[in-house]
């Protein structure tokens, strides 16, 4: 027996064929959706009434490695969509019998005016659900009934949207506000973490600049939004792990990407306030910056466009001094997911996040990295202060070292909270390559450019020995505000065509670019102010790759480098006796392959990403199973 709905589809999609026979129009909510799809390489996307695929194809414009999968009814529209979609599937999606030939699980779901179609709307969010990972999402669209124009027709003219159906009296057959399909959503397993939209403004709103009726309509969508899209996230079986940063992430920072994806047991969530490099990661799940107003609109060359961005920068900052917005919008987030605790990363965020714990009442951790435990309370004593009530009412507090957990019971932590937990590497991403004897030995130093890196020591230690080995080269990988100074060292050496500097790079292309070097330096040092390091991940990543590696006695370096057995420390600030382990190290390459599988060894035991995660899991667990 034929199906009314697939009936119905066929016919309209052929009477489309007819009437617009180019069909290359693409819809205002298909651009808007787009913005929330995947920007990486390798995720998925499965796409409910495909139609004639015009998703599908703005998609891959954005995402040329996006694997896209569509479903529609008719068959005549996925004969028009096919060019476009690595699969396609001709079924009805509230049909359980034909669901079950959609098989795996996608990083994206969308359904783009679809659901007020259905005679069974809920079926079509249980199958999401179903065929949704668990830091997916899921993106619907649909006609607001409560956009204001409908209520003012309703109560002056005694009608109800009057507009024609698409192809005859069978289309619409479920109408919803905002506040309906929300809670619709949030009974069958989903929380909505963003509104967006077409939105139309009354009267003299309606002339505005798009941007500014956007701005306005999104401060209340369900009453300005003429179509509303909703990107909604699975609410999953695992506890949501919320992690607080100020910014996400700064270059050089992957060790805290890396804390996220290697999580197994609870489901991660990042908060933060800037987002900076996370667009150039692999895809893992759940980002939220809290809404900056001046970030919302665009800089334009024009006057007005300038006008407005200042306009909303100083609103911004007016609205962040005087109000707990940004508490409110971050308490929401954790609310609406249902999470279970809270981790704060550096100690400044920690303390920052007292407020939210106390809103929410969920555990907090902090995991301090270096600055915040050392230079931060001596340069500035408030600090010792405010870190006495963060011990207090944290629950549990993270170091990288032993020295640095001394460090916090010097400062009034009680030592029972301190759990040593590095954040280690990813093994997986780091192959071991024992170094073969060369004449010509290269030297590398990667590593922030800032002062403790110890980056103008390790160049005069250079100096000291280029004489004697003419073939020696240095290579300084890295950014940051010692640039000009390095940059001056490199220019006054004399030895420019053996001593470079080359700027930051992401981390997949730093490992490979590591494989061609044969020693590495990081001489760190404890600054004038007291800056200081935890343990350097680019020493973890060095080692776990097998080079042999030079360092100094400094922080909890002495976790990663055994002296005399992967490497040498020499005292801080001491070019002269860097100079002269670089020059033992070079003359007996014999030593090389030996330090280099003993280094990897300890990255196994004691730094893999994976296993320090499961340490930091079972922590989690520990407090999430007290609340």
């Amino acid at each position: 027996m034929t199906n009314p709905q697939t009936e119905y589809y066929e016919k309209y999609w052929q009477h489309r064929l007819k009437t617009e026979p180019s069909l290359n129009k693409l819809s205002l909510r298909i651009s808007l959706a787009v913005n929330y799809l995947p920007k990486e390489p390798g995720t998925s996307l499965l796409d409910i009434g495909c139609g004639e695929g015009s998703l599908a194809k703005r998609a891959r414009e954005v995402n040329p490695g996006l694997t896209i999968s569509g479903i529609d009814i008719s068959a005549t529209a996925l004969k028009l969509a096919k060019a476009h979609y690595d699969k396609t599937y001709v079924l009805d999606i509230t049909v359980s019998a034909q669901q079950k030939k959609v098989v795996g699980q996608f990083d994206t779901i969308t359904a783009l005016e679809i659901i007020e179609h259905l005679v069974e709307p809920e079926k079509l969010l249980q199958f999401a659900y179903q065929h949704l990972k668990d830091d997916g999402r899921l993106i619907i669209s649909f006609p607001n009934t409560a956009w204001w124009k409908y209520r003012l027709d309703l109560l002056f003219k005694g009608r109800f949207i009057d507009e024609k159906p698409t192809y005859k009296a069978q289309d619409h057959l479920h109408w919803f506000t905002l506040d309906s399909i929300s809670k619709e959503l949030k009974r069958l397993g989903f929380w909505v973490e963003a509104v967006d939209g077409i939105f139309s403004l009354p009267g003299y709103l309606g002339r505005l600049n798009h941007q500014w009726q956007k701005l306005i309509g999104k401060l209340a969508p369900g009453l300005f939004g003429y179509q509303i899209i909703l990107v909604c996230r699975k609410i999953t079986a695992k506890p949501i792990v919320v992690h607080l940063m100020e910014d996400f992430l700064n270059p050089g920072e992957n060790w805290l990407y890396t804390q996220i994806i290697t999580s197994k047991k609870t489901q991660p969530l990042v908060l933060t306030r800037n987002i900076k490099t996370a667009n150039c990661l692999p895809y893992f799940g759940a980002v939220y910056q809290y809404p900056l107003w001046f970030e919302a609109v665009k800089k334009t060359g024009n006057f007005s466009g300038f006008i407005l961005h200042k306009t909303l920068a100083l609103a911004q900052r007016l609205k962040d001094k005087l109000t707990n917005s940004e508490l409110r919008f971050y308490r929401q987030i954790l609310l609406k997911s249902k999470a279970k605790l809270i981790h704060a990363h550096y100690g400044t965020t920690g303390y920052k996040a007292l407020k939210l714990k106390q809103a929410t009442r969920l555990p907090l951790v902090v995991s301090f990295y270096g600055s915040d435990a050392y230079w931060l309370p001596v340069n500035y004593p408030q600090w010792k202060n405010k870190y006495q009530l963060l011990f207090k009412q944290a629950e549990a507090l993270i170091v990288k070292g032993p020295k640095m957990k001394q460090q916090l019971i010097n400062l009034g932590c009680p030592a029972d909270k301190i759990d040593v937990i590095d954040h280690g590497v990813r093994l997986d991403q780091i192959p071991v390559k024992i170094r073969k004897p060369t004449q010509k030995v290269k030297l590398l130093t990667a590593c922030s450019l800032i002062d403790y890196k110890g980056i103008g020591i390790a160049i005069k230690a250079f100096k000291l020995i280029a004489d004697q080995f003419p073939q020696v080269s240095l290579t300084i990988i890295g950014s940051g505000p010692e640039e000009e100074k390095i940059d001056q060292l490199i220019a006054e050496s004399g030895l420019e065509n053996r001593l470079k500097r080359r700027p930051f790079m992401p981390l997949n292309k730093l490992l490979k670019e590591a494989e061609k070097y044969q020693i590495f330096l990081h001489p760190s040092f404890t600054s004038a102010d007291n800056k200081q390091e935890g343990i350097p991940t680019s020493i973890i990543e060095r080692s776990a790759g097998g080079m042999p590696i030079i360092s100094t006695r400094h922080a909890d370096i002495l976790e990663i480098i055994h002296d005399n057995k992967n490497g040498y420390l020499v005292a801080e600030q001491s070019e002269a006796e860097l100079a002269e382990k670089l020059k033992y190290l070079i003359k007996h390459q014999e030593l090389w392959q030996k330090f280099g599988e003993y280094s990897r060894k300890l990255v196994e035991k004691n730094f893999d990403a994976v296993k320090q995660t499961a340490k930091r899991e079972v922590l989690y667990q520990r407090l999430i199973g007290k609340t």
